[in-house]
């Protein structure tokens, strides 16, 4: 497996920020749909995100590969910044080529469907280390890309507060 370096990470992120924007986004700022629909296009199947209760257990979100598309699934009862952080490091799964395992022989299907899955395995393995890194660079281009309220309307301070309580505006539609 190649190693991708933090740079490597930040220029993947940067470039694709720019596909998107170039492709015409959705509005004034890149949103998840966006970068969606962007490294769907790109990978030729598209990307879908959706909340799921994994009812207590220490998963918060997972990439499943469906025959028709990807599936990312996060946790329903964490906040919409910490949803929106699963949804984007689980794209950085997707976006970095990471290896998915393959459905054991006992596996249960998935609607119906065989699918493989992307396991964490521990939090400290490059991979989840590179997905990491994506998600907290993904979400650092996509606020810049975010128009701002003029400074009189509110304090920069409490715009920071509230984007992070609240996801800002790029994580309306996961």
């Amino acid at each position: 497996m190649k190693s991708i370096q933090h740079r490597d990470v930040t220029e993947i992120c940067d470039d694709l920020c720019l596909a998107t924007i170039s492709s015409g986004s959705s509005g004034e700022s890149i949103t998840l749909a966006d970068i969606f629909t962007t490294v769907g296009a790109r990978r030729g199947r598209p990307i879908e995100s959706r909340a799921t209760d994994f009812a207590g257990t220490e998963v918060f979100g997972l990439w499943l590969a469906l025959p028709h598309a990807d599936l990312v699934l996060y946790e329903q009862s964490t906040s919409v910044a910490h949803q929106a952080h699963i949804v984007l490091h689980e794209l950085g799964h997707i976006v970095l080529e990471h290896r998915l395992s393959p459905p054991t022989s006992g596996a249960r299907s998935f609607e119906g469907e065989q699918c493989r899955l992307m396991l964490r395995q521990e939090l400290l393995e490059p991979l989840e280390i590179q997905a990491e890194t994506f998600a907290h660079v993904l979400a650092q281009r996509m606020r810049m890309q975010s128009p701002r309220p003029s400074a009189g309307r509110s304090h920069p301070a409490a715009r920071r507060i509230s984007d992070t309580l609240t996801g800002g505006r790029l994580f309306d539609r996961l």
